[in-house]
């Protein structure tokens, strides 16, 4: 689906907006960390952002890589064994 710039606007203000109130650090819910940090992937994951970028910020933030070293080490590397790689390599940790 083709979402024009106007209306990726709308959908990316929305997803901020309830992804602060979601994670703005109440947990009166009972919600543990592990459950928020499920919420908060399944949000990234699930938003309209292309598959380079997903991989990079998994690569960053769930890695702990810096941006550099995604670049210097997996520039050459196809989409599917990046995603391959990050999956062993989360798994492994």
């Amino acid at each position: 689906m083709l979402v024009s710039s106007r209306g990726y606007e709308a959908v990316e203000a929305t997803r901020c907006a309830e992804a602060a109130r979601r994670y703005g650090g109440d947990r009166s819910a009972g919600r543990s960390r592990v459950d928020e940090y499920r919420e908060l992937l399944e949000v990234t994951f699930a938003a309209p952002s292309d598959v380079h970028q997903l991989i990079v910020f998994a690569y960053v933030q769930l890695l702990e890589w810096k941006p550099g070293q995604v670049v210097d080490e997996l520039a050459g590397e196809t989409l599917e064994d990046l995603g391959n790689r990050f999956v062993v390599e989360y798994t492994s940790q």
